[in-house]
Parts: structure tokens; sequence; C-alpha cells
């Protein structure tokens, strides 16, 4: 049987597009991602669409979790995504799972739109501009909005599927004043009493399809149990509930028992879906064959679960969690760290690209260890991060580069990855007391504040580092 023959992302196959006049088929999936699994089973074994991609595409495929630059990008809105781009990587048309009728649909329309030329979706990426005068009205604003969108009666935000929003939890946190702390400590005993948490072998499934956080996606993903570790640890701290320990307690087994490579000291990055498996008892599990687990070291992911054994080595009072942590932090430091900047992701060997998350998130985890050499460290890695991310008012998300093709020759000024920079800034000048961090946080918070969007949830970050600033006593 033939098969789709896959090319990487690399200028050489946008060459091949150019100089075959064919128009590229870009295909983002997840190893974890269940639908992705059933395109590739439904849809891309099938014969005739087999037949149409290799004859009259340039197949691309991209792996999000490796190249998140790309993804951020051309993704619209989940996984897989189906993506038609031009010979220059403008988009031209998308869609998400097709079967395969409809992929053969979604193709031929695709070859019309491409040749002619004109009628393209997308062909540059725009920064939205607000008008956000007013740090405090910004906080309030979008409080406001977390508020709308919250479930009174199951917890969480949304009124339909039910995601665990790591950076909402984050920010509620910081408030601290009764509406928050009722916010929060409903979401998170519905989050773990609910079919989200695996009651047997612990840990977060992805998400909740139900608004009552039942029936989950069964994919188990290292960063967002590592978030949630941190969330529910602090919210333990905050309101002494013993259900909230218990639960992070759970996630860390689950995590040290699942995701952590005994070598070589890191974490591995997720767990396939297998609903079968997900609904066995500990009893069954223990000689059913057990999901697929991607052994991947991806940078963030893996400054997440150490950030969060961190605090649960605090919190916990556990200097063994210390000892894992620590251990981990030296690995990505001796292999994952040169002098040209932090490198994404580590399989047995090393791959670019350099991105703007993975330097914070990294000087994150040294400041964390309260350790002076370490801090010392996280000193030198903002220097390379300044010189390669910011320019004048802003950080970018990845380095500029010649390189560089597609929508990546244009660098984005991310509202997240902007938050988190502020966030590390501030941590820096806890850590160290130079006024030059906070100066430059203050300066950031004020270039950044008219690219959040006060209406969307995911502002929630920048609100969060708005209440840390404020916090500050110079």
């Amino acid at each position: 049987m033939s098969k789709i023959i896959w090319l990487e992302w690399e200028k050489a196959n946008f060459d091949k597009a150019k100089n075959e006049q064919k128009p590229i088929l870009l295909d983002i999936m997840a190893t974890w991602c269940y639908w992705c699994k059933r395109l590739d089973h439904d849809t891309y074994d099938n014969e005739e669409v087999i037949k149409f991609v290799n004859e009259k595409f340039v197949p691309i495929r991209v792996d999000t979790d490796k190249r998140p630059d790309i993804n951020i990008r051309y993704n619209i809105g989940g996984w897989p995504t189906t993506t038609i781009l031009n010979i220059e990587g403008e988009i031209i048309s998308g869609a998400m799972y097709l079967s395969p009728y409809q992929m053969l649909s979604f193709l031929e329309n695709a070859i019309k739109l491409f040749k002619e030329q004109n009628k393209k979706i997308q062909t540059e990426i725009t920064e939205r501009k607000f008008d956000n005068k007013d740090l405090n009205k910004l906080k309030e604003d979008i409080f406001n909005d977390i508020k709308a969108n919250y479930d009174p009666y199951f917890g969480g935000f949304g009124f339909d599927q039910k995601f665990p929003f790591h950076n909402i939890l984050e920010f509620l946190l910081q408030l601290k004043d009764n509406e928050s702390k009722e916010m929060l400590i409903k979401t998170l005993t519905n989050m773990s009493e609910g079919e989200i948490f695996d009651k047997e072998e612990y840990g977060f499934y992805r998400y909740a399809t139900q608004k009552d956080w039942s029936q989950p996606h069964y994919e188990k993903l290292l960063d967002d149990n590592s978030r949630l570790i941190a969330i529910y640890l602090l919210a333990y701290k905050l309101t002494s509930i013993d259900k909230f320990k218990e639960t992070a307690q759970k996630t860390i087994d689950f995590i040290l028992n699942n995701f952590l490579d005994k070598e070589k000291n890191y974490f591995y990055a997720s767990q396939d879906a297998d609903e079968a498996y997900s609904k066995l008892t500990l009893k069954e599990r223990k000689i059913a064959k057990k999901p697929n687990i991607d052994k991947t070291l991806f940078l963030d992911f893996n400054c997440y679960a150490i950030n969060a054994i961190f605090l649960a080595s605090e919190i916990l009072n556990n200097k063994e969690y210390k000892k894992i942590a620590l251990a981990a932090l030296d690995f990505l430091l001796k292999n994952l760290v040169n002098k040209e900047g932090v490198l994404h992701y580590y399989d047995n060997k090393y791959y670019p690209p350099y991105l703007l998350k993975n330097h914070l998130i990294l000087i994150n985890s040294l400041l964390n260890t309260n350790q002076e050499d370490y801090i010392k460290k996280a000193e030198e890695l903002i220097k390379l991060t300044m010189k390669n991310f910011f320019d004048q008012d802003f950080f970018y998300d990845i380095k500029e580069s010649e390189d560089n093709f597609g929508f990546l020759k244009i660098r984005k000024i991310d509202p997240e990855q902007n938050s988190l920079a502020i966030k590390v800034l501030i941590n820096l000048y806890k850590k160290t007391n130079k006024q030059e961090y906070f100066e430059l946080a203050a300066k950031t918070i004020n270039s950044v504040k008219d690219f959040i969007d006060p209406n969307s949830v995911f502002s929630s970050s920048f609100a969060e580092i708005i209440e840390r600033f404020f916090k500050i006593k110079i």
C-alpha cells in the first residue's frame, strides 16, 4: 500500500513547491492527539487521498510540541490543523479533521484557489492593538470577563467543554479576595472530584468534553499536570484545604512514576489517549498494555515540572523532591544550553529553534533554586535573552534569522510570552535587588498593555503580572 510522503518544514521543501508550482499541504499534529490519529487512519490512509496529495501537493507535517513557533502562526483552531499554503508560505485555505470525501473536496477547492493566486485567506500576521491607558482598569476588565465566563455550578470557565485554564487560576491565586477564592475553590474541588482527574493512576487528563468535568479526552500532558501541581499546592497554602494537598501529591506521584527518566533525570512529554485503558481499575491496569508515552524532552515542559517540584519540596517539606528538581535542571543546563541560546527539545539529538519562552522559563527555574550559583546563571541568560529577543520596547517570540521563511519571517509580540518576561524580570529584581530589572519590567508592562485584549480569558496572564507588579515595594 502506498502512503503520503510527509516532508519536514525546511526551506528545501518550500523551494520544491516553487519549482514544481504546487501548493503546500501543512498538517499540524501532536503525538498525543486522538483526532490526529483518526485523521491518519481514516483519511490519510485512503488510496484516493494518498494519490491526490502525492501528485498535486507538497505535503509537510509539523509536530505542534516540537515547533510551537509554526503552530502559533498557522494553527486555525486546534489539532489536527489542515492548512493549504501557497509557495510563499501564505495561507490559502484551512480545515481541521476531514473525512476522505471531505478531504478530497477540500483539496480540489484548494487547487483552484492556488491557481487563482489572489484569493488568500491570510497573507500576513498583524498584531491587534487596544487602547488600554489605565492598568488598574485593564486588570478589572479582564477580571470581569473571567467572572462572565465562570460556571457557578461546576466551576471552571466556559459553559460547554472544560479546560483547566492555568493562567486564570494563577491570576485568582494572586488576588486572594473572597470572590476570587470562591471561584478558585469551586473549580479546583470539582476538577479533582470530576472525571478529568484519574482516580486510579492519578494525574489530570487534558480536558473534559462536558461542563461537569466528565467525559474527558484521555491524553495526559506533562505541562498541564505540572502547572496544576503548582496551582493546587498554592491553593492549599492559601486555604488549608487538605483535598488540594492530596490532589497535588497524587499528581506528583503520577509524574514521578510515569514521566521521569530515572537514569537521565529528565521528564517525558505526554501519554497518549487510550479510553479503554483509562476505564480499567488499577488492578486491571497492572496487567494491561499501557498507553504510549512520548519520551521527547521539551525544555519548557520540563521547567514547569521542575518549578512544581521545587514548590512541592518547600510546601510539603520534602528534601528528596528538591534533589529530583535540581538533577533535572542540571541535565537541561548541560544538554540544552549553548553559547547561542536555549534549545527547545532533545531526543538524543539537539534541535533548534531558539524560542523566547524557553529562555524565560529556564531563567525562572534557575531563580527557583534560591541558590547563588544558579541565580548567577539566570543573570547571564537574561543578557543573552535581551540580545536575541528584545527590541526597544517588546520581547519577540523568535530570533531574527535570514533562514526564516513563510510566516516565520514575522516575529510576533506575544502578550502571554511578554507577561512571562515581565514575571521573570520581577523575580530577578526580587532575587538580586538590582533596579535595572524592575525598570525594564515597568517599561515592558507599559509597552505591552495595548496588545492585551481585555475581553479574552487568555489575557489573565497579564492581569496576574499587573497584580504582582503593584505588590512590589521599591
